[in-house]
């Protein structure tokens, strides 16, 4: 890699404190690799909270929208 030169990773573990353990370079994912849901998850709240926030949605309004809920009841 040089100066100014783009890579892409993805994000396994944002929580980790050894840096090779919170991201894999694209180039050198094998497939077998797992992501870190809630760190993308978050992503996409931050970035729909930047198209809505105009309308009154936060990160965490957005958040408890899509807050899975549990059924309590069977349906009828």
């Amino acid at each position: 890699m040089h100066p100014g030169e783009w890579i892409q990773y993805i994000v396994t573990d944002a929580g980790s404190a050894q840096y090779a353990k919170k991201v894999k370079a694209w180039e050198l994912a094998e497939g077998t690799e797992l992501y870190d849901k809630k760190r993308y998850v978050r992503y996409l709240l931050r970035a729909g909270e930047s198209i809505l926030l105009p309308f009154g949605y936060s990160e965490r309004k957005l958040a408890e929208i899509i807050k899975p809920t549990k059924q309590l009841t069977l349906p009828v």
